[in-house]
């Protein structure tokens, strides 16, 4: 309540009273110091409540963030606030790792994993993401953050690795269609992808992804013929799955693609 009463402040200040506001100023009313020490406390109140947490210290890393813009921020040398609240913050989400429920536990670790992403400490959140997968294989968040981790430095091998583990857990045209990328883009196993994306199809039929994912595979290999005949086929599939969707953002994006 208090960072939205912050950004009705700033909006009555530049519309009513003409006063030019930079995006800046907006971003640092929103994310204020106050709303992070109201977060903190609402967590006190809600102690297993990790999102509070984990929130709280976000705001206070993000408002200094903002004021900093150049600057390579360490959450240990930061000035107070925000430094103890932070610090308060990840003692609480480390305690909660340890919780006996499971999910509470998973919870709270990729929040860290979140925190140290957001810090710019994405090798260290890789530990934090594993073990809430390993906890609670239904977190998506925590999947989709512990791939963006891996996606730049991880072997081919470790990425396929997380990437059928995730499959195991859930067999959906998502999880089908990121293995499909992994195998076209970091081993150049161009069947192995096609064969995913075709099985994404399958899971989804009207979803136009996998099939604008195998025209775009078949394109690859399209120094044989039958290839170009395949991606041929899967573009006006697409084309008339494309058709069927109301205009929509979504639309307008697949359109690009």
């Amino acid at each position: 309540i208090l960072a939205v009463s912050n950004w009705q402040s700033c909006f009555f200040r530049h519309y009513r009273n003409g006063e030019e506001i930079t995006g800046t100023e907006w971003q640092i009313a929103f994310f204020s110091q106050a709303s992070a020490a109201n977060l903190l406390k609402a967590g006190k109140l809600k102690p297993k409540d990790f999102e509070l947490t984990s929130l709280a210290a976000y705001f206070g890393w993000i408002n200094v963030a903002f004021q900093n813009p150049a600057q390579k921020l360490d959450p240990n040398n930061l000035p107070n606030p925000p430094r103890d609240l932070i610090q308060e913050a990840l003692t609480r989400l480390e305690n909660l790792s340890h919780d006996p429920d499971n999910k509470t536990a998973a919870g709270a670790l990729e929040n860290l994993g979140f925190l140290k992403v957001a810090f710019g400490n994405a090798s260290v959140a890789r530990a934090d993401l594993r073990r809430a997968v390993a906890l609670d294989p239904t977190r998506e968040g925590a999947w989709d953050m512990l791939m963006g981790t891996l996606v730049d430095s991880a072997s081919p091998d470790e990425l396929l690795s997380v990437c059928n583990s995730r499959l195991k857990t859930k067999d959906s045209a998502r999880n089908r269609l990121i293995l499909s990328k992994v195998c076209a883009q970091k081993t150049d196993n161009w069947n192995e992808a096609a064969k995913q994306a075709e099985a994404a199809s399958l899971l989804e039929t009207n979803n136009v992804l996998p099939r604008l994912l195998l025209a775009a595979i078949a394109l690859k290999q399209s120094s044989q013929t039958n290839y170009l005949s395949v991606a041929d086929t899967n573009l006006h599939l697409a084309n008339d799955l494309f058709q069927k969707m109301p205009d929509s953002e979504e639309k307008t994006k697949r359109w690009r693609e």
